[in-house]
């Protein structure tokens, strides 16, 4: 359990959650899932390099993992991943990989319930879809009473 420590806790919490390893986990729906949040919310950019992104990097081994946190996950294009994540072919610690890949989101705090938007944004895709319900309904209801 050594230097690699984090990723031993990693596969333990990976356990908790059904997974007997990571490389299920990456075949699992849920991850696909959360893949799909992060490259969507990241636009498809390579937070490195900004070339197209196919990737994600968890920046911690445990946040991130069931899909709850995703300030951890970073989108990656494969060849930037690869630099960060291995050395002379050999896998790096994780800490040594962060210090390629940047912590900073490309996304910030909804002003409305402070969970994460994209960083051109005031709302989150949640709050910006109820903003637009309730206009529609309001807009409806509006148009009942005249009508009456």
């Amino acid at each position: 359990m050594s230097k690699y420590k984090t990723y031993y806790n990693r596969d333990k919490k990976l356990k908790l959650l059904g997974f007997d390893s990571y490389q299920e986990y990456l075949k699992s729906d849920l991850w696909e899932s959360i893949r799909n949040k992060v490259l969507k919310l990241e636009g498809y950019k390579c937070c490195v390099c900004g070339k197209k992104a196919n990737q994600v990097h968890h920046r911690t081994s445990l946040s991130g993992l069931a899909g709850k946190n995703l300030q951890s996950l970073r989108a990656v294009c494969q060849h930037c991943h690869y630099l960060a994540e291995f050395k002379n072919g050999k896998k790096t610690r994780l800490r040594d990989a962060n210090k390629i890949i940047p912590d900073k989101l490309n996304r910030k705090k909804c002003s409305n319930c402070y969970l994460w938007a994209k960083k051109n944004s005031k709302l989150c895709g949640k709050c910006k879809r109820t903003a637009k319900e309730n206009l529609i309904n309001h807009r409806d209801k509006k148009n009942e009473e005249s009508n009456s």
